[in-house]
């Protein structure tokens, strides 16, 4: 079964009207956004922590979000299913003065899916008296961003701040998510001078045998949602065998126009899964590599808790003795990925599944 995400145009429509607002092209939209989170002060970012916003801002507007994303997002073929991640985009677009109401900031909560501020969330996003709390580009740098004309406009001026923000933003994310810095299998680190990493989110799903979740779509890849023993059907897709006892499909993944394929180091795909043992129910991620035209094995469910917590691992793409050919993996800019339950008497869930791709651009 082919699964289609919720059509949410209303409120893309209102995302793409706050941007035009801020006179940003997309990908200024974005480089704004990953400027902010990086250079929140203490006291604010004790604020966002307080309504669990913080964490999520720094994911999402230094990773997650790109122009392909974005772009899915105002034209509706994308909705946003986390309702924190569309809080820190109230956050982000109150902080470059073009959402400052709370009957705004309702409004666009709202046509998300995702109602209404609360009290503590308005006083942290916008103030108690519905006014604009100054951040570090509510003032000058709002004013840069409507009037430059060059395409970092919207980072202030200069090549030294705009590193400075990046630099600040990779010691969040290694600090607060040890996953973005996670070793290779020789125990190197892929970050350092020179190295940039970017998550893909899936863009299609296809069951080719057995089924997907009645109402569940593919957005339930796309965040981690799921820890512990919890349930929530709708941030989650479960993958079901046909009367065979066997489930075959795949996912497609897109890369951005911006990663050269030659200067890829290393991609890995990260799962949060649930279900039951490798013994009893083999399920088994493949991607398919191109020069052969065959499938290579990434893992399985072989650390599966049997139904109990979720379980949370990475896979990484096979290299060789020349190193990693990422042009193997990929065919007109797309990655396919596979899940297949071979002999699956049982189900399994899975609550997220992305690619993190790794590449080099000291001599780009």
């Amino acid at each position: 079964m082919t699964t289609s995400p919720t059509d949410h145009r209303p409120w893309g429509q209102l995302l793409r009207t706050y941007r035009k607002q801020a006179d940003l092209t997309q990908g200024q939209f974005i480089e704004q956004l990953s400027f902010l989170v990086a250079q929140v002060g203490a006291e604010e970012r004790h604020a966002l922590e307080a309504i669990g916003v913080f964490d999520d801002a720094v994911v999402y507007f230094s990773g997650v979000l790109d122009s392909p994303t974005l772009s899915r997002l105002e034209k509706g073929s994308r909705s946003l299913n986390s309702r924190r991640r569309c809080v820190a985009l109230v956050w982000g677009l109150n902080r470059l003065g073009v959402l400052t109401q709370h009957d705004e900031a309702n409004t666009f909560l709202d046509l998300a899916g995702h109602g209404n501020l609360t009290d503590a969330e308005r006083d942290v996003l916008l103030g108690p008296d519905d006014t604009a709390i100054p951040g570090p580009a509510a003032t000058e740098s709002s004013q840069t961003a409507r009037k430059a004309k060059t395409p970092r406009r919207a980072l202030l001026a200069g090549a030294g701040l705009v590193a400075g923000a990046l630099i600040a933003f990779a010691l969040i994310a290694s600090t607060l998510f040890p996953s973005f810095a996670r070793s290779t299998p020789d125990g190197s680190e892929p970050a350092g001078p020179g190295a940039s990493s970017h998550v893909l989110l899936a863009d299609e799903l296809h069951s080719v045998t057995g089924d997907t979740g009645r109402d569940q779509t593919l957005v339930g890849l796309h965040e981690l949602d799921n820890r512990g023993s919890s349930d929530n059907w709708l941030e989650f897709v479960k993958f079901i065998a046909a009367d065979t006892g066997d489930y075959s499909g795949y996912r497609a993944y897109y890369l951005p126009e911006h990663i050269p394929v030659e200067a890829i180091t290393g991609i890995r795909l990260e799962v949060n899964y649930r279900g039951p043992d490798y013994e009893a129910a083999p399920w088994v991620w493949q991607v398919e590599r191109r020069d052969i035209s065959e499938r290579v094995r990434l893992g399985d469910n072989r650390d599966s808790l049997w139904w109990q917590d979720w379980t949370n691992t990475s896979f990484t793409f096979p290299g060789d003795d020349a190193g990693f050919d990422a042009s193997l993996y990929i065919q007109d800019r797309q990655i396919w990925i596979s899940l297949d339950g071979s002999r699956a008497d049982d189900s399994i869930d899975l609550d997220y599944e992305v690619l993190v791709v790794e590449w080099s651009d000291s001599d780009l």
